[in-house]
């Protein structure tokens, strides 16, 4: 076979060689068409919907008033208290910390201890509904690891238990038990607000 016989029987291979590539190329051009045109508003909400992240920031509990002669006073209020929390990933004198925490919140130093060494936990709650005071001179001793942050909403009844079963009183749920407490619950629960907040794939 002489070299015109040679490249006259290689031409139809070239020639479907770039046929293959021509097809190829236009198959993953509609294929972007597709999804980077038709489909991009609906990947674009996808995405979207993966870092927008909803967060319920819980209602706080109505106070109650009632007539005092022709003034109105308030029987039931709100006190904010603090919850103080830790994570043990943090820390890295457990004995020390718990030992300076405990003389702030009167909980034993073995106790607090315990829970600063447990391993693969990243919260542990160390004491609720702690004081603003107690809150501040948590935050003094600048513990890394430790935290203050959390409220906590506590009902305070003006009269003590005298009126205690006209009112009566909000279970560890938020709600309401007996008397004008259960009575008004939905409307003194309050409805949660919603905060919206863009995050990456850490949900940072």
């Amino acid at each position: 076979m002489n070299e015109n016989q040679q490249y006259t029987s290689s031409v139809p291979r070239i020639r479907l060689f770039y046929i293959a590539l021509i097809v190829v190329a236009v198959i993953f051009g509609l294929r972007l068409f597709y999804l980077q045109v038709l489909r991009h508003d609906f990947y674009q909400q996808q995405a979207q919907a993966s870092q927008l992240k909803q967060y319920e920031i819980p209602a706080e509990r109505g106070a109650i008033y009632a007539y005092d002669g022709g003034e109105i006073v308030p029987v039931v209020l709100n006190e904010i208290l603090y919850r103080v929390t830790a994570d043990p990933d943090i820390i890295e004198d457990p004995s020390q910390v718990a030992s300076e925490l405990s003389a702030v919140l009167n909980v034993s130093t073995e106790e607090i201890e315990t829970k600063l060494r447990r391993e693969n936990s990243r919260y542990e709650v160390l004491a609720n509904k702690q004081t603003k005071e107690k809150k501040e001179a948590i935050d003094e001793l600048g513990l890394p690891g430790i935290f203050t942050n959390e409220k906590i909403s506590q009902r305070v009844y003006i009269q003590g238990d005298i009126a205690g079963q006209l009112l009566g009183f909000v279970n560890d749920a938020g709600e309401g038990q007996y008397g004008v407490e259960e009575y008004l619950q939905k409307r003194l629960q309050g409805t949660p607000g919603r905060v919206k907040a863009l995050t990456d794939q850490n949900n940072v």
